[in-house]
């Protein structure tokens, strides 16, 4: 891909870092995408689930992706929108080894909580991304494991103590791409050595930055 166009922005043969995504419904579908299209092409993606009828308003998959697992219809997808061969494991995260930047993008508390007692001690993981959404709101924590630990689990609990929406209030496709781009951007803040926001919170209902 000529990427001409945003070199001076981003110069994406400058970086080979992997990058890590775990979880690939709404907001991980479209990170993944923003990240191929700025032209990282090291990206592997955790998913145990298969594409629903109720994924297709709010994640990147087609009508023709029903039933298929989401990594496998994903790495499809991404090939054929950014010509980037990403790696697919069509199962939940389990404590595989990692390195370079790990984004979590599930949709459960306590499967949050359990990904980061499996990576926060892998000492080839640089970077670390947990990525949440509920209806119109976002915040995304962005940390470097080894010095922001303490800081991080000071925003983690369980899903019990999570504030729970109503099955029709819980997504929306503007929320989804808004939090990917966000995502997407620090992404390259870190890599190109901005600084970017450790904590920011999103409302989109009343448009506003609500903690950067």
């Amino acid at each position: 891909m000529d990427f001409s166009r945003q070199k001076g922005i981003f110069n994406p043969k400058l970086y080979q870092t992997q990058i890590n995504l775990i979880g690939v419904g709404a907001l991980g579908s479209f990170i993944a995408l923003s990240l191929a299209k700025m032209g990282l092409n090291k990206i592997s993606v955790w998913d145990g689930d298969k594409v629903e009828e109720h994924n297709l308003p709010n994640q990147f998959y087609r009508r023709e992706d029903l039933e298929e697992f989401k990594v496998y219809a994903l790495e499809d997808i991404i090939w054929k929108f950014a010509g980037v061969k990403i790696k697919a494991h069509p199962e939940y995260y389990r404590n595989q080894p990692l390195a370079g930047i790990v984004i979590s993008a599930v949709d459960s508390m306590d499967t949050r909580k359990d990904i980061w007692v499996q990576i926060r001690r892998q000492r080839q993981i640089e970077f670390y991304l947990d990525v949440r959404m509920g209806g119109e709101v976002a915040t995304i924590y962005a940390i470097k494991p080894s010095l922001e630990r303490e800081f991080y689990e000071k925003s983690l609990y369980t899903s019990d103590e999570a504030l729970h929406l109503p099955c029709t209030e819980q997504s929306i496709i503007y929320t989804v791409l808004g939090v990917a781009c966000a995502s997407a951007s620090i992404v390259k803040k870190y890599l190109t050595g901005e600084p970017y926001p450790k904590e920011l919170q999103l409302d989109f209902k009343l448009q506003l930055v609500i903690k950067n």
